[in-house]
């Protein structure tokens, strides 16, 4: 990006800035179907194997935890939880070092009519 001053700068040769960004390459569903089929059966996080340190945390609509993993792996079935729509927050650890957390619901159906 660039940016042009309305008027003359007498100290161009400070005018300069750098910022850097850290794009996290994940995709995350918003719902699963564990129901033995063989397609879509866990919570499956695509790109997550880029980022080893990372937490997954599950709540239910009223914010009770149901789930938590540190270095999730695209594991979790929904374990016994019934069909419904679930949150997640998903933490992960940047090449920086620092940590960036993602908020969003997952919907759990074991059967779609």
């Amino acid at each position: 990006a660039s940016v042009a001053p309305a008027s003359t700068d007498p100290h161009m040769d400070d005018n300069t800035a750098t910022d850097q960004k850290e794009i996290l390459d994940v995709k995350i569903p918003n719902i699963f179907t564990p129901n033995g089929d063989g397609t879509n059966d866990a919570f499956e996080i695509r790109g997550l194997s880029k980022y080893a340190e990372n937490k997954l945390t599950i709540v239910n609509r009223w914010g009770d935890m149901v789930y938590q993993k540190n270095n999730y792996q695209n594991d979790w079935d929904g374990n016994s939880l019934l069909d419904g729509t679930y949150f997640y927050i998903l933490e992960v650890k940047m090449v920086t070092g620092s940590t960036k957390a993602l908020k969003g619901y997952v919907t759990l159906a074991r059967t779609i009519q």
